[in-house]
């Protein structure tokens, strides 16, 4: 494995956290945006479209670049470029854990 690409997942786990991060601070301000309504069909509704949608874009942000090397014909770098995103995913998950534990 090379350099680009340990550096290259970390950036793309840093896209994934910080896409995350900022629905995540939408959903606890949607409330005060909203009114706190009673949103009917339209609450569910609108919360599977940008889970649909979160979907795509955490999709595209971890296995994008590895299904291009793929189609590209690097088979091996595609496998180390899709586990080293994971693996950044996982570190970055398992600090913001330990972080809240800290705070708490």
């Amino acid at each position: 494995m090379n350099k680009k690409l340990f550096w290259q997942g970390l950036g793309y786990a840093a896209g994934v956290a910080a896409y995350v991060t900022l629905v995540a601070w939408g959903m606890t301000r949607a409330e005060h945006w909203f009114g706190g309504q009673n949103p009917g069909l339209w609450g569910p509704a609108l919360f599977l479209m940008l889970f649909c949608l979160s979907a795509a874009i955490v999709g595209s942000l971890l296995f994008g670049r590895p299904l291009y090397l793929v189609l590209a014909g690097k088979k091996t770098e595609a496998l180390w470029q899709a586990a080293t995103n994971i693996t950044w995913l996982f570190v970055i998950t398992a600090l913001a854990f330990g972080l809240l534990a800290a705070v708490r």
